[in-house]
């Protein structure tokens, strides 16, 4: 992570609390009392890897609550290459749904920021499962 500062930020039991900004590299910056760092990543990947690692250095007494805040699924619709894995030809629809080229490309994109969001979520539980204090206790 870099400099002290940052770390002493990262371990903060309030920074979840204070995590903000968008979901691509080329615009967004975490913004948290006094620094700013910008984002490499998708930014439910991102903060995952934070949620995390906060979760591997846990070390207090009480119980941990943490909340992963995230802006996916949400507009815009976006989500890193690798989880665009839906055709949006095949794609299944409801009837009462637009049947349109463009809704289907927006339902594809959809559907993989749900898939990028369940396999972080599946990461951040994993990593909790791993913590002895945590195992059955969160």
């Amino acid at each position: 992570m870099g400099d002290a500062r940052w770390e002493e930020i990262l371990h903060d039991p309030d920074f979840f609390k204070q995590v903000n900004g968008p979901l691509f590299a080329d615009s967004s910056a975490w913004y948290v009392p006094g620094s700013q760092r910008r984002m490499t990543k998708y930014q439910t990947d991102e903060l995952t890897v934070l949620a995390i690692d906060y979760v591997e250095h846990y070390d207090r007494e009480e119980p941990l609550y943490l909340v992963l805040s995230v802006e996916p699924p949400h507009l815009p619709l976006e989500a890193p290459k690798e989880d665009q894995r839906f055709d949006p030809a095949t794609l299944a629809r409801r009837a009462d749904f637009f049947d349109t080229p463009e809704m289907r490309a927006q339902w594809a994109m959809y559907y993989a920021m749900i898939e990028n969001l369940d396999a972080n979520l599946g990461r951040l539980l994993a990593a909790r499962e791993k913590k002895e204090d945590f195992s059955g206790n969160t």
